[in-house]
């Protein structure tokens, strides 16, 4: 009798086993499960039925894995588009960890997936915003007149959520191509106009001969390198410009 014992006892502890293993999957996805009576059905029966539901509890978790993997990643580029911190989300705990630590709950999936779609609806935003902005300093740069411009694309008719639609989005991608049109057929006009402006503040700064003339001997063939130089520069004077404001007066005073 004793070998038979023997065979009961490790079928049981393999039940147990089996067990433990379903229960810890179970907790995993967030899954309620029956609790056994080992009383009511056959040791062999219950292995059978324990071996089959750990199989598609396995089955399950590794979908959701891929499911959160995915998210994962998109999360990622979405914050770097945002250039923000993980940190700053509260993903970092659900997010960050090995298999056996990452929750896998639907509530846990719904949570990310909400959040997805906020970093989704920014990054549009965003975009909506940069694209707005490029247009309107293109309106500056070629000295457009307000009746030619574009309200939509001036973000003058609606809100950065509303223009992040993307019928909106693709009628200000349309009046940017236009005006980039534009500007490549009046560089020439746009740079001189570029070089008038900085050599406006240069006398309001009384900059040097010898200072402009090295500036504008070391132009850049390229034109929208060169035009940003010459911005960059522009900015840089009318910075110094304001911050020596009271000196800048003085000066003027003496010298006349």
């Amino acid at each position: 009798h004793l070998p038979g014992l023997c065979f009961i006892s490790l079928d049981l502890f393999l039940c147990r086993s089996l067990e433990d293993n379903e229960a810890r999957l179970a907790t995993k996805l967030g899954i309620a499960i029956d609790k056994k009576d080992f009383s009511l059905v056959p040791v062999v029966e219950m292995i059978g039925s324990l071996e089959k539901n750990i199989e598609e509890l396995k089955q399950e978790v590794e979908e959701r894995e891929m499911k959160m993997f995915s998210m994962k990643e998109e999360v990622v580029v979405l914050l770097e588009a945002l250039e923000m911190d993980m940190n700053a989300t509260n993903l970092d705990e659900m997010l960050v960890g090995n298999e056996e630590t990452v929750s896998l709950k639907k509530t846990d999936l719904e949570k990310v997936e909400a959040t997805l779609e906020n970093l989704r609806k920014k990054v549009k935003c965003k975009e909506a915003e940069t694209l707005v902005q490029k247009v309107s300093k293109l309106y500056e740069r070629l000295r457009v007149p307000q009746e030619e411009r574009s309200a939509l694309a001036s973000g003058q008719v609606c809100g950065l959520e509303e223009l992040a639609r993307e019928d909106n989005m693709e009628e200000v991608r349309q009046e940017l191509g236009r005006l980039l049109g534009m500007k490549e057929d009046m560089m020439s006009e746009i740079l001189q106009n570029a070089r008038q402006d900085l050599e406006r503040v240069w006398m309001l700064r009384r900059v040097g001969a010898r200072t402009r003339a090295v500036f504008l001997a070391s132009s850049l063939e390229d034109q929208d390198e060169e035009l940003l130089r010459i911005e960059e520069e522009t900015g840089c004077v009318e910075e110094d410009i304001s911050a020596n404001k009271e000196l800048l007066k003085k000066l003027a005073t003496f010298l006349q």
